[in-house]
């Protein structure tokens, strides 16, 4: 296949992917303003349903013995799951969800970008070394964000602390509990390896066990806010949500790192076409739910996120090209 029709299937399915991913921010708002569901249930029906569906395919996929391991593998190191599923899924969603009663959709996905700023200062905590290359492009868009949300800084109001800190906290949950994980399936962390259960390489196992870690979380969470009871439309349209990030998104991004196969650069070019998640959710918005365009200052943030996005991108594939050719001189 020509590198041309590569980059443009791996395009087309990232943009799939984003497309879908970004509906759910414009969907949360709707279920927790327009149908005046409470933000609690979007956040525990997406991991309920979820952990109804992983335990589906995982057996029909791989069998019931690998289902059983990856429940072994969580009650033999519970503490851990739970810490590491608690923050990465339930911190993260709970957050996110609930900040979406407060903010626009295209707000919080832009503000939600500020996980690439946290990732670093993650590996930082958890002891990894870390290159300072890009970090320039990462202000370009810590920046841009800080336009998009002018608003909310120019008063310290209950919207501030009640939409753009919750969603700060879920972008840095998010990579802290993803990395834990991702730290155990690789054996760095030697009592709280998981190679002996064989499931290690398989991202159905490792979804499924930390949505085990997280759903203890979240039922306290639950007990303490005490929610009144679901909308008819949570319990519908949130098994949607799942469908479309669990399913339908997750499908597209995954077909967009399959036909990149082992090629460094395409692959890095699959996980960057996610970057448009904000202005998509802009989109999804304005049209589904005509919520208000940004100002000027928000317009030129919204720029700046997406070139950062790009350039960040676009320097780890030149330094991969650099790589290869070296290696080929070498």
């Amino acid at each position: 296949m020509k590198i041309d029709t590569i980059y443009s299937k791996i395009l087309l399915y990232g943009f799939l992917a984003a497309l879908f991913f970004s509906s759910t921010f414009a969907i949360n708002k709707w279920l927790n303003v327009e149908m005046l569901g409470h933000w609690y249930w979007t956040a525990s029906l997406r991991y309920i349903y979820v952990f109804l569906l992983i335990n589906i395919i995982i057996l029909i996929k791989n069998g019931s013995y690998s289902l059983l391991r990856t429940y072994k593998c969580y009650f033999q190191n519970i503490l851990f799951w739970n810490m590491a599923g608690g923050i990465g899924f339930g911190i993260f969603y709970l957050c996110l969800c609930y900040a979406a009663s407060y903010s626009d959709g295209w707000v919080l996905a832009s503000t939600w970008q500020t996980t690439i700023l946290f990732t670093p200062v993650v590996l930082f905590l958890l002891k990894e070394r870390i290159k300072l290359h890009g970090v320039l492009y990462l202000i370009v868009m810590f920046i841009g964000v800080l336009l998009i949300n002018n608003y909310a800084f120019k008063t310290i109001d209950d919207a501030f602390f009640n939409s753009i800190i919750p969603i700060l906290i879920a972008a840095f949950s998010y990579p802290l509990g993803n990395t834990l994980c991702k730290f155990a399936c690789e054996g760095k962390y030697e009592k709280i390896s998981i190679h002996k259960y064989g499931i290690s390489k398989d991202p159905l196992n490792q979804i499924l066990i930390m949505v085990l870690g997280a759903l203890p979380l979240i039922f306290i969470v639950g007990f303490i806010v005490n929610p009144t009871q679901p909308t008819i439309y949570q319990l519908k349209y949130i098994f949607i949500i799942a469908i479309l990030t669990g399913v339908i998104a997750t499908y597209f991004l995954y077909k967009a790192r399959k036909i990149a196969n082992k090629d460094g650069t395409a692959l890095a070019f699959a996980d960057g076409t996610q970057s448009i998640e904000s202005p998509l959710a802009l989109f999804w918005g304005f049209i589904l739910f005509n919520e208000q365009l940004p100002n000027l200052s928000g317009w030129i943030g919204l720029i700046l996120l997406t070139l950062g996005m790009g350039l960040f991108y676009l320097k780890n594939i030149k330094r991969q090209n650099n790589s290869i050719q070296n290696q080929k001189n070498y």
